[in-house]
């Protein structure tokens, strides 16, 4: 019988490859897809910008996305049951602290990070084989 263990740095595996790499990358992306795109400073200064604001602003959802892992895995459920819970909190998350914000450049920064926080979610395991010991 296979012994799991709890992979605790989940929560902040996906929270941070979220906001600090797939986001930035799309936020670039969809800038240098643009049909009058033109390469500036503004650019980057947008993208490392977002890092921080990103971080600052997920935090509320982060504490929640934390406390409601801590009790999922406690209950020992399914790994993607889990994952589909806290990708849904997320969610809602993100489209609350953008309804807070109230702007529309923030509505498509929401889209961004929504679509995301999916692929991280779905990458990284929730639980790990523990190692036999002989």
């Amino acid at each position: 019988m296979e012994k799991y263990s709890t992979n605790n740095w989940y929560p902040f595996q996906v929270w941070l490859t979220t906001i600090a790499i797939i986001a930035p990358i799309i936020i670039a992306l969809h800038g240098v897809l643009q049909p009058n795109y033109h390469a500036s400073a503004e650019d980057v200064t947008l993208v490392l910008v977002t890092i921080p604001i990103g971080l600052f602003l997920s935090l509320p959802v982060l504490i929640v996305y934390y406390v409601l892992f801590i009790i999922l895995t406690k209950k020992q459920l399914k790994g993607l049951g889990i994952k589909f819970i806290l990708c849904t909190t997320c969610l809602v998350g993100i489209s609350l602290t953008f309804y807070i914000i109230d702007d529309s450049a923030a509505h498509n920064f929401g889209i961004v990070y929504s679509a995301s926080v999916l692929l991280p979610s779905f990458i990284f395991k929730i639980y790990q084989n523990k190692p036999a010991i002989l």
